[in-house]
């Protein structure tokens, strides 16, 4: 049997092995909708929160979070995530109205341990103890200050979840946090600090 009669008979064995089935054409809309609808965060692949997407990392241990960027621990498109989130979690909207009218406080004690942070009127009098005041929520504003910092990302969480979701205990689930941060909670780029 010659190399052309071997190919064609294994084109034709493969013909026969499958059914074809028509699959019928979706609108341009249904499409946008379904991949709108996607959830797109992967999950870590290692340590100790394997099996989580970032959001709930960050969420859960924004301390850890921020090290796996430090250290360049993540690969691929899971380092593009991180580097994302990260953008987004360093200028969250304000949650009230108008936004522009208020600032965030960020408080540090005398040993330089960040406290907790609070939503004021942008002509509120600033406490000698506030460090940082700015147009928006900062999670890397901790970090920034210091590399390790566990218990000062437990009090800022505690702070987030009772300004965001009205419980400091509010249950953080995977929905809850891949929404939040695929929602519209973000200054854009172009608003300075003032």
């Amino acid at each position: 049997m010659s190399l052309r009669e071997q190919r064609n008979s294994a084109r034709e064995l493969g013909k026969s092995a499958f059914k074809w089935e028509v699959v019928p054409a979706i609108s341009e809309q249904e499409y946008q909708h379904s991949v709108s609808r996607r959830r797109a965060w992967r999950p870590m692949p290692f340590g100790k929160y394997e099996g989580r997407t970032l959001p709930q990392v960050l969420f859960k241990d924004a301390d850890y979070f921020f090290w796996l960027l430090r250290e360049g621990a993540l690969r691929g498109a899971l380092a593009m995530q991180a580097k994302h989130l990260a953008k987004k979690a360093c200028r969250i909207r304000i949650p009230r109205e108008p936004a522009e009218a208020f600032v965030v406080d960020y408080f540090f004690n005398s040993e330089n341990q960040f406290s907790c942070f609070s939503i004021v009127p942008k002509d509120a009098y600033q406490s000698p103890h506030v460090v940082y005041r700015l147009n928006h929520i900062d999670f890397s504003i901790i970090q920034n200050h210091k590399e390790y910092a566990k218990g000062e990302y437990k009090r800022f969480l505690r702070d987030f979840r009772m300004v965001f979701f009205g419980n400091e205990s509010a249950s953080m689930t995977k929905d809850r946090c891949e929404e939040f941060f695929d929602g519209d909670n973000f200054v854009p780029k172009d608003v300075e600090d003032r």
